[in-house]
């Protein structure tokens, strides 16, 4: 196999092309979000006949991509501090908790047994209950199943009103 090209269109696009060996072959553009239509393929012999195709170059053509892209970072990742050197320490020397679990805990605050993790709102909670606990997120459509749920599980959510 060859190269891996990339073929896009602005409208969604099935054609038939023929390869070397005379066979036909249906070619099915996948759509993409905003309009148009992308076709990626190492097959040279497809290659070929794409390239061929008597509309190649007005309804479908040949796009550039570098070979390696440089993995997207969310923005809210390029703005994180470099970590602290307490961070760099091993997870299971952390008594168990992850560094999620870490940045949600107050430190050493306890109310009637049950830890306290900081949240700003019912999304955070909800969210923090199934990471950990592994509980259905349709169990937690209100504010108090949250609340219900975290306290089963020996939680109690900061930063919620109550």
């Amino acid at each position: 196999m060859g190269k891996q090209k990339t073929y896009r269109a602005k409208s969604e696009v099935s054609i038939n092309v023929v390869l070397k060996n005379g066979k036909s072959k249906h070619i099915s553009f996948l759509p993409v979000t905003g309009g148009g239509s992308v076709y990626r393929t190492d097959n040279e012999d497809i290659q070929a006949a794409l390239e061929s195709h008597y509309r190649f170059g007005n309804l479908f053509r040949i796009v550039d991509e570098p070979e390696q892209k440089s993995p997207k970072i969310p923005l809210k990742d390029k703005k994180k501090k470099q970590p602290k050197e307490e961070d760099q320490i091993p997870n299971e020397e952390k008594d168990g908790l992850t560094e999620k679990d870490m940045e949600n805990e107050t430190e050493g605050d306890e109310d009637d047994g049950l830890r306290v993790v900081t949240v700003t709102c019912t999304s955070d909670a909800k969210e923090y209950l199934a990471d950990t606990f592994g509980i259905s997120r349709t169990n937690l459509r209100s504010k108090a199943k949250i609340i219900e749920a975290a306290a089963k599980n020996g939680i109690k959510f900061e930063g919620l009103d109550e």
